[in-house]
């Protein structure tokens, strides 16, 4: 039997089937597919904090929280923090100008080798790094993207022109020898 496909879900992607906004019917699919084992379906531990909060800071604490439990009700394997993740997100976040919360989402696609299924338009930063599944956006989402193209100008500007730092990193670990406790691994 073949291994089953594998998606790691956005927090947009979980959004947008919730809310039932364009893409939904995807998301279903591969949720659909993860109940009958064809699918495996991973989320990233921040897709779980950003549901809980933005719920929370919309429509208040109780549907927040109940959004949440709708999230832990999925088929899917939540993917906590480790040291491969941290670095992989660190390196992520470093190289392309994404938020944190993407950066740790977009580590976890990487670390478990799986389709990054989004409507996040920050993701296009990643290339071809990375498969994606890009949902498609609604109205809302594509007036944002226009707003924001000339703030996405100006951080690009600023991030090329900015001196760059040739200081080591000092604190525990900074010259320990390979994995020893202090170590960032590769």
């Amino acid at each position: 039997m073949a291994d089953p496909e594998r998606y790691t879900l956005d927090t947009s992607a979980v959004v947008a089937y919730f809310e039932n906004e364009p893409g939904a019917g995807q998301v279903e699919r591969i949720l659909r597919r993860a109940r009958t084992g064809g699918a495996e379906v991973n989320a990233s531990f921040m897709t779980f904090m950003e549901m809980l909060y933005r719920v929370w800071n919309r429509r208040g604490e109780e549907e927040g929280k109940a959004a949440y439990l709708r999230l832990k009700a999925l088929p899917l394997k939540r993917v906590e923090p480790s040291e491969r993740l941290l670095v992989t997100a660190a390196r992520i976040k470093a190289c392309h100008l994404l938020s944190v919360a993407d950066a740790w989402i977009a580590a976890t696609a990487r670390t478990t080798r799986s389709t990054l299924v989004h409507k996040d338009p920050e993701f296009k930063a990643l290339g071809a790094q990375l498969a994606v599944l890009a949902l498609p956006l609604n109205a809302r989402q594509r007036v944002r993207i226009v707003d924001s193209r000339s703030y996405g100008a100006a951080e690009r500007m600023l991030r090329h022109t900015a001196p760059s730092s040739t200081r080591r990193l000092r604190g525990p670990g900074a010259s320990s020898p390979a994995g020893s406790p202090g170590t960032v691994p590769p």
